[in-house]
């Protein structure tokens, strides 16, 4: 069962590369302003953090997510931390801090648990933040820029790159939402068939079969008729004992795919136990079904099931009955079991009609 996400589904390890190529070319960036400002020290220091990228990225490579994360927050605390105190709040380095509160919900939606470690480092983000915002206050920047095109850029360009952040974030955030549903409505698809069918022929199970029967007399009309078909595969247990249980699965399958593919559109096909088959006709014209279902036990006669060497025939025992609407769902199946038995009493391979 393919999942179809109405997002394009983008690998995580993707994501992460991703995220850190950006990283990477913006502190190129950094460390060609702040040298050619003469800011040495940041300079120097984009020179590191454009290092540590490049290391995440070969922890990225290794698989080795938490050492690269661990990186990574350092990095961007520490750049905010000095870029606040050489330049102020001017040129919006604090607000790399802010990304971290949904870096936080985003690693917790992604990973399924509630990660203390990581709301710790969202909640001293924010107490860095506020701290930085409070030691601007008293004091001032250590480096004012002789150009204050240059300042306003920088904090333009700051505050465009979170925001972009922000928006990739939460974008992320809504495909892992919407991935996640769709794959939980897949699981429950397949719970949902598995419940109702059987695992080896794919058939509607017996529980299933007795609320579609109950279902099909509820529809009935006073003038209509509901038909069941009740199949016994002939000498099945002889079957297994001479060729084998794998075998006996096998002929199984081969009735119930055939008894199917003549069904279709006329009604519905389950394994009721065992070797037993039932379907059950809606609203059926008992002259057509009592037809069709002649045509079934002379499909599977004319059928033969290879075994190693030779070719083994099957046959089916057939009986049908037919109820009026109001009919007891129970004993309608029991007057078709009944017709089957005395369909094996007169010798097997026949159809008996109520």
């Amino acid at each position: 069962m393919r999942s179809k996400v109405g997002l394009k589904k983008v690998d995580t390890m993707v994501k992460y590369f991703f995220m850190d190529v950006i990283c990477l070319l913006i502190h190129i960036l950094f460390l060609l302003i702040f040298y050619y400002q003469k800011i040495h020290l940041l300079a120097l220091f984009n020179l590191a953090s454009v290092l540590s990228y490049l290391l995440i990225f070969q922890l990225l490579l290794e698989k080795s997510i938490k050492r690269a994360v661990a990186i990574c927050y350092t990095e961007m605390v520490l750049h905010s931390i000095i870029a606040v105190i050489y330049l102020g709040f001017s040129g919006g380095f604090e607000l790399y801090l802010l990304v971290f509160i949904p870096i936080i919900f985003f690693f917790s939606l992604l990973y399924g648990s509630r990660n203390y470690l990581l709301y710790s480092l969202g909640l001293m983000s924010s107490a860095i933040y506020c701290s930085l915002k409070v030691f601007s206050c008293y004091h001032k920047p250590l480096y004012t820029f002789s150009s204050k095109k240059v300042e306003v850029a920088l904090h333009i360009f700051n505050s465009f790159i979170v925001l972009l952040g922000l928006f990739v974030l939460c974008y992320l955030m809504v495909q892992e939402v919407v991935q996640a549903r769709q794959e939980l409505e897949d699981k429950n698809k397949i719970l949902l068939f598995l419940s109702e069918h059987d695992p080896l022929t794919k058939l509607l199970n017996r529980r299933s079969m007795q609320e579609r029967i109950q279902r099909a007399i509820t529809a009935l009309k006073e003038d209509s008729r509901v038909g069941i078909a009740f199949f016994d595969i002939d000498n099945f247990k002889n079957f297994n004992d001479v060729y084998g249980h794998d075998f006996g699965d096998q002929v199984l399958v081969k009735v119930s795919d055939l008894i199917s593919k003549v069904v279709t559109g006329s009604g519905e096909v389950s394994r009721w136990g065992g070797e037993e088959l039932v379907v059950v006709f809606p609203d059926c014209n008992i002259e057509e079904i009592t037809k069709l279902v002649e045509i079934i036990r002379m499909s599977v006669e004319e059928q033969s099931i290879q075994y190693e060497n030779k070719k083994v025939n099957v046959t089916i025992t057939c009986g049908l009955a037919f109820g009026k609407k109001g009919v007891n769902a129970e004993a309608l199946i029991r007057n078709a079991d009944q017709c089957m038995l005395k369909g094996k009493e007169m010798g097997k391979n026949c159809v008996i009609v109520q």
